[in-house]
């Protein structure tokens, strides 16, 4: 099967991104009609991923296959907006690869949740993102058109991880998200915030998750390290994750240094100490 790439859009995906969120297929369920001025806003913003198909025909092309943007609110929180797929590639996985895409960018972030609004009715998405981790938490009666209810649905990455999202992602999509010096940022203000407000412990699973999202990152760009992590390696800061209990976090290990992240919070002097479990 073609190679799949998830990555951020470009100028030159609008047009795809539009015929994508406007398919008779798809628009109904987005809420109408979406103006390539608004996708082309949202790309120039960095809040637009595609996932590109490479055509065997022709190596130096490649078409999108499905696209997905977000938004942001404050520090904490990404918000999923719209999640179109091409309607010849549904059932292959593609908005689970848009939804794992996001979840790295999250991490990479320092975002605390994951959110998404469904229509009650919706007969699909419970389901799926019931598998990625969600849960139900909000529902607005009677909220929009035809009296019908919204429900949010949210996903904790400061201590559910990442683990739901690529377990489900096939070996064939490859993630090109690159960690800026923007997410950098971002990231340290959050876990600046969690620190200040005495959340040591939400603090220290936010740079775990930050840290396995990396990891995964590096893991999956070569093919052979991709098919084995999807059968059964899972990158060695989840196993710590798991089974291993932390004691104590230091609010000046931020980012790493390329030390065992349980090593490195056990070597230095605690500034509070807590029983973490992941």
């Amino acid at each position: 099967m073609p190679a799949r790439f998830v990555q951020l859009a470009t100028s030159e995906d609008v047009d795809a991104v539009q015929r994508i969120f406007n398919h008779s297929e798809n628009s109904a369920g987005l809420g109408g009609f979406t103006l390539r001025e608004a996708i082309a806003q949202k790309i120039q913003a960095g809040q637009v991923l595609v996932v590109m198909e490479l055509r065997i025909a022709t190596l130096d092309k490649s078409v999108v296959v499905g696209a997905s943007e977000v938004g942001y609110d404050g520090k904490h929180r990404m918000k999923m907006q719209l999640v179109g797929v091409d309607p010849e590639k549904k059932r292959q996985r593609v908005a689970t690869a848009l939804y794992t895409g996001w979840a790295l960018v999250a991490a990479l972030r320092g975002r605390l949740h994951m959110q998404d609004h469904i229509i009650g009715d919706n007969p699909h998405m419970p389901g799926h993102l019931t598998k990625l981790g969600f849960s139900r938490d909000v529902v607005l009666r009677s909220k929009v058109r035809r009296h019908k209810d919204l429900c949010l649905w949210v996903k904790h990455l400061y201590d559910a991880g990442l683990t739901d999202f690529y377990r489900r992602v096939p070996p064939r999509y490859q993630f090109d998200i690159e960690d800026t010096e923007k997410y950098r940022s971002n990231f340290i203000d959050t876990y600046t915030m969690l620190v200040q407000m005495g959340r040591n412990a939400d603090a220290h699973f936010l740079r775990v998750t930050r840290e396995e999202a990396l990891e995964y990152l590096q893991l999956q760009s070569n093919r052979l390290l991709r098919e084995e992590l999807y059968t059964s390696r899972m990158p060695q800061t989840l196993v710590e994750r798991s089974i291993t209990p932390v004691v104590g976090v230091h609010h000046t290990c931020i980012l790493g240094s390329g030390v065992s992240l349980v090593e490195e919070c056990r070597a230095c002097n605690p500034v509070e100490e807590h029983d973490v479990y992941g």
